[in-house]
């Protein structure tokens, strides 16, 4: 199971290793599947180190220990919930800053911005919510 994760890895860098291109190629960050977490959880119960767990399935061993250390606390591979980036405007701001912009399309950004007392965010995050209901058609 182990080398066919390694050869799909291997697979995947010399198709974007072909590539005819003067640029380096930037590999790109995709999440570990639950397969290589199960794989990686049994690995260091039957006491395998960090490194020789990430070499063994070709990744780094700090991704490995990230994994081991969320099973030893939670007992679960799944990530908790609440993590990430917190939302800058509160889902009360955002309604308001929609419904300012169906009452008066003609207000600008920074007057809604001055108008809901949030200095501390850019515009673009003001616009957001805009464009997610469909308000502005560009």
């Amino acid at each position: 199971m182990v080398k066919a994760l390694r050869a799909k890895k291997g697979k995947d860098m010399k198709a974007a290793s072909n590539k005819s291109s003067t640029h380096t190629a930037i590999k790109a960050y995709r999440q570990l599947s639950d397969e290589e977490k199960s794989i990686i959880t049994k690995l260091h119960s039957e006491g395998k180190s960090l490194r020789a767990i990430g070499k063994q399935i070709g990744h780094h061993w700090s991704t490995v220990e990230r994994v081991v250390h969320r099973f030893e606390a939670g007992k679960s591979l799944e990530r908790l919930p609440g993590t990430g980036k917190s939302r800058k405007l509160s889902e009360s701001e955002r309604r308001r800053i929609v419904l300012m912009v169906k009452r008066n399309h003609n207000i600008t950004a920074r007057e809604i911005r001055t108008a809901i007392g949030r200095e501390d965010v850019c515009l673009n995050t003001i616009m957001r919510p805009i464009h997610e209901n469909g308000e502005l058609k560009s």
